[in-house]
């Protein structure tokens, strides 16, 4: 997906799948990649996810989908819809659910690596 500046992605790995991220813009236009993460146990900087992610844009850049349609929408609801939404979403996904709110400091139980500047 596509969210901002930012690329994102759930990479299948040895131990399952990792949240992976990294900043591809810096004010509209490409940029050197400074930033990433991805929660993989690799020491790499950045890991094969994360590389694997960035050439998967620069090949194919068009079947990532561009969130701000999406977050535009949600902007659009009334309260009480987004208050149902959230819900749903915890009751499918708590590890979620403890992020929105601020009870985690991520969303799955894996430990986050993080790389370069957040």
């Amino acid at each position: 997906m596509l969210d901002g500046d930012w690329i994102v992605a759930t990479v299948d790995g040895n131990y399952g799948g990792y949240f992976t991220q990294a900043k591809i813009m810096s004010k509209g236009k490409p940029g050197p990649l400074r930033n990433w993460s991805c929660t993989c146990p690799s020491d790499n900087s950045p890991c094969k996810h994360v590389s694997a992610l960035v050439e998967t844009w620069k090949v194919n850049a068009r079947t990532f989908d561009d969130l701000a349609p999406r977050w535009k929408t949600l902007s659009l609801k009334p309260k009480g819809e987004l208050i149902r939404l959230i819900r749903e979403i915890g009751e499918s996904h708590p590890g979620a659910l403890r992020f929105a709110l601020g009870l985690s400091d991520r969303v799955g139980e894996v430990s986050e690596q993080a790389e370069g500047d957040w």
